[in-house]
């Protein structure tokens, strides 16, 4: 059996706005495709379809033009916008990998920070990530996960206890589009993160007990990323 404890890996982002296109839902609420919107205005699909993810810096004019002329909207309808900034960290503590069963465990610490003209409010929530057959029955007023073997992702509930009813407030005011953003990334880091922890504790610790191959160290770390599923985070609205 080969075990190991990775202690305290942090991943921090600064998001740099909270400014974002509506186009997603706007498309949704015409029954419009990306492919018709591409073919009847001339801009790519690419193009488009990036717009609409908020996966994109910057947005020509024209462009601007071209979809507010189509959908018959102004520039205040395409764009959503909160005086409100809002980070959200997380970190990684305590990492068990066992290759024998093909199992892990680690525990997952989220801080939200939201920032007004009136100061900062911080929140925080913690998870444990674990084989479900170990787990009791979840708390539903608590964080807690459920791995879904169909599509192969682990979905993180996220819920926050304390203060509860401001972080509520913060939620309502903050548009939907902003958040399904916002939780996007946060979902690209915590795969990012946590495969790359794995990588790199076990190459570190199997590379300095010459115990496996350089060749061997990446096969291992292969496998242990393997335990991991997409992670997909959602976040209930309080009353």
């Amino acid at each position: 059996m080969f075990k190991t404890t990775y202690l305290c890996y942090n991943k921090i982002k600064k998001d740099d706005t909270m400014i974002a296109n509506n186009l997603a839902t706007l498309l949704t609420e015409r029954k419009i495709k990306i492919t018709r919107l591409a073919k009847e205005t001339g801009i790519s699909r690419s193009t488009i379809t990036s717009i609409a993810q908020n996966d994109t810096k910057m947005i020509q004019l024209e462009v601007i033009n071209q979809i507010c002329m189509y959908l018959e909207i102004t520039p205040e309808d395409f764009f959503v916008f909160t005086p409100i900034d809002m980070n959200i960290n997380h970190k990684i503590n305590n990492l068990k990998v066992d290759l024998d069963d093909s199992s892990l465990k680690f525990e997952l610490d989220f801080l939200f920070e939201f920032t007004t003209k009136a100061g900062t409010d911080t929140f925080e929530t913690s998870i444990t990530i674990d084989d479900p057959k170990n787990r009791k029955k979840e708390n539903m007023s608590s964080s807690f996960f459920t791995i879904d073997y169909d599509s192969l992702e682990t979905r993180l509930i996220l819920r926050i206890e304390d203060r509860s009813e401001l972080f509520t407030e913060y939620q309502k005011k903050i548009p939907t589009v902003i958040w399904w953003n916002r939780l996007n990334m946060l979902d690209s880091e915590l795969n990012t993160s946590i495969s790359k922890m794995i990588k790199d504790y076990l190459q570190n610790y199997l590379s300095i007990n010459n115990e496996l191959s350089l060749e061997e160290v990446e096969e291992v770390s292969g496998r242990a990323s393997s335990m991991i599923y997409n992670f997909k985070t959602s976040i209930p609205i309080g009353k």
